[in-house]
C-alpha cells in the first residue's frame, strides 16, 4: 500500500498541472463549440 502511494506521488510531481490560471491563461476553444447555454424564463412553456 505504501509503495502505491509513493508511485502516485512521483507521477504527480513530474506531470503537467491540469488546472489553468484563468485570468492570465485560457484554453483553446474546440471547433465544435456552439456557445453558452441561454436560459430565458419568458420563453419557458412549462
Amino acid at each position: 500500500m505504501k509503495i502505491g502511494i509513493l508511485i502516485q506521488l512521483l507521477k504527480n510531481l513530474f506531470s503537467k498541472s491540469m488546472t489553468v490560471k484563468f485570468p492570465h491563461e485560457s484554453i483553446p476553444i474546440p471547433d465544435g463549440y456552439r456557445g453558452e447555454h441561454d436560459y430565458d424564463i419568458n420563453k419557458c412553456i412549462s
